[in-house]
C-alpha cells in the first residue's frame, strides 16, 4: 500500500465533519400522501435555525447540504457563503420549514 502525499495528508487532518446525510431509496414506501392540513407540525424550529423540510420524496441531498451550509458558523468553521445564498438564508430564516423548502425548489 502506498502512503498518500504529503499534502493530501494535510487536508485530510483538517476535515472536521459538522454534519452527516443519509442518501436512500424511499419508493418502496409508498406511503399516501396526506393533505397539507392533516399533517400537524410535530415540532418547531429552534430560534436561529435555518431548515428546509424535504417532503419530496425523490430528492437529492441539496437540501441537506443547504440545512447543514447555513447553520454553520462563519467565524469558527471558517465558512464564506457568499451574497446570494447568505441573502436567501436571511430572508427565509424566520420561514415556516416548508415555506423554506418549496421556496428553494423554485
Amino acid at each position: 500500500m502506498t502512503s498518500l502525499p504529503h499534502q493530501c495528508r494535510a487536508d485530510q487532518n483538517r476535515l472536521r465533519p459538522k454534519a452527516l446525510i443519509f442518501c436512500y431509496n424511499d419508493a418502496e414506501l409508498d406511503e399516501p400522501v396526506k393533505d397539507e392540513d392533516a399533517q400537524q407540525q410535530t415540532a418547531t424550529t429552534p430560534a436561529g435555525l435555518w431548515f428546509a423540510n424535504q417532503v419530496a420524496s425523490d430528492a437529492c441531498a441539496s437540501i441537506a447540504l443547504l440545512n447543514i451550509v447555513y447553520n454553520l458558523d462563519p467565524i469558527v468553521d471558517d465558512f464564506e457563503l457568499g451574497p446570494d445564498l447568505e441573502a436567501f438564508r436571511d430572508a427565509t430564516q424566520d420561514f415556516d420549514p416548508k415555506v423554506c423548502y418549496a421556496l428553494c425548489s423554485l
